[in-house]
């Protein structure tokens, strides 16, 4: 925050991005203050000192997500324009998508949820218990809830149970006795009310749910099978020979066993694996896939890494929507990619890479930049500067064979002596304009 000017002097989507870097240490350190104010002034805290600590920070997070909630237009920044719209993964999930994306195990996993407040705390959970009963109800089952009433109301009720959460378990917790698995608990309960929280907003952070999901859906199959064991063993129509052959331990994870199987892929239950496999495989498909790009990047790993002395300077420039691969999966740098928070470069790797005005200004953006490589692919414009006719600075080193018809190009960049760097390519905001009147 200290060191670069880009979180300083951000504009358009990261207008605001100096505040959001400063804002959570600020948050850890007034939670951690007002933590030993409370130790120092609340003798009956003292033994709660780690509870509290729990507590404070679930508050926190409650209080942060009943703010995006409550007052913000939207969980994310201009998710009313157009442009926004169209993304499906900021749309609010309804009932039928939480069916055909997890089955029956979110049902499953939202009973456990509840239940853990009561086996884990008895009697003292049972305001958790409601608490989390009108979190699940409002949202997962929002939209049948909203035909019946009024939205506003379901949100506001939604908000409620937030805060009713927190209380609830702050109550449950100030106990003498420490109960068992108390923090894994709280854990758990945290994860889940963060992201379930979120994901009510948006769908994209449902992908952060499956393991506070699958822990609370464990916990439900583990109480039935020892349930079944338990009442088997102790049936007046079971022999003395069947106890003594299947142990308790034997017939509970049989019927853990069998329980998992039906949840997994019995369809009248919700075929959950079934439901895996078309998530995995049709409804977010790998990204590149095999295509010739994804071709690219591995030669870039594979064949480039290996021909230069220090693979860590490597610095392919690319089109942004292809930097994060070239991280990931190419292994090498790049200047602009989907994470970048200084979008302005974007604009600038496309003013003065593929509309320069010449290929001297295009070099200059590149070394002022550091690129070792330039990558031309499908999203490439047409009448970029790298679809003419280039100079032997730009040498071609991908594909070996047929490289005029190739859809992916890789050239390794050779700056002519008189190609100097220019801090003006390294600009993080477009220069103001005077409007005169």
């Amino acid at each position: 925050y200290l060191i670069s000017p880009a979180y300083r002097s951000g504009y358009g989507l990261t207008t605001h991005l100096a505040p959001l870097v400063i804002f959570a240490p600020l948050v850890i350190f007034a939670l951690r203050v007002l933590r030993a104010i409370l130790n120092q002034y609340v003798p009956q805290l003292r033994q709660y000192a780690q509870k509290l600590a729990w507590v404070l920070t679930l508050l926190s997070i409650v209080t942060g997500v009943g703010y995006i909630l409550r007052f913000a237009p939207s969980t994310y920044p201009f998710s009313e324009s157009p442009v926004m719209q169209t993304i499906t993964e900021l749309a609010d999930p309804n009932f039928k998508y939480w069916r055909n994306r997890y089955g029956s195990v979110f049902v499953l996993g939202s009973i456990g949820f509840i239940a853990t407040a009561l086996t884990q705390w008895k009697w003292k959970g049972l305001p958790l218990a409601f608490s989390l009963t009108l979190f699940v109800g409002t949202t997962f089952f929002r939209e049948p809830l909203n035909s019946w009433t009024s939205a506003n109301l379901i949100d506001t009720l939604f908000l409620i149970s937030l805060g009713t959460t927190v209380l609830s378990l702050s109550l449950a917790c100030l106990r003498k006795e420490a109960a068992k698995n108390e923090l894994m608990t709280i854990v758990g309960l945290a994860w889940f009310i963060l992201w379930v929280g979120l994901s009510r907003g948006g769908k994209r952070h449902d992908f952060f749910i499956g393991v506070p999901v699958a822990l609370f859906s464990a916990m439900v199959i583990q109480y039935l099978s020892n349930t079944l064991s338990a009442n088997l063993r102790h049936s007046v129509y079971t022999t003395d020979k069947f106890r003594k052959d299947f142990t308790h331990k034997r017939l509970a994870y049989g019927g853990a066993i069998v329980l998992l199987a039906i949840v997994l892929f019995w369809s009248p239950v919700g075929g959950h694996a079934h439901r895996a496999t078309f998530a995995a495989t049709k409804m977010r498909k790998a990204i590149p896939g095999l295509t010739h790009v994804n071709m690219a990047f591995i030669w870039i790993k594979t064949s480039l890494k290996s021909q230069v002395k220090n693979p860590d300077n490597i610095v392919v420039a690319a089109h942004w929507r292809y930097g994060c691969q070239l991280n990931v999966i190419g292994g090498v740098k790049t200047i602009n990619d989907s994470d970048l928070f200084i979008p302005h470069w974007i604009s600038l790797y496309m003013q003065h890479v593929h509309n320069a005005s010449s290929e001297r200004e295009a070099l200059e953006f590149l070394k002022t930049h550091e690129a070792t490589h330039i990558m031309l692919t499908n999203s490439t414009p047409k009448k970029s500067l790298l679809r003419g006719n280039l100079s032997n600075a730009f040498l071609p080193v991908y594909p070996t064979t047929d490289f005029a018809k190739a859809q992916v190009k890789v050239w390794e960049v050779h700056y002519p002596p008189d190609i100097k760097t220019d801090e003006k390519y390294l600009a993080t905001a477009p220069p103001k304009t005077k409007v005169f009147q």
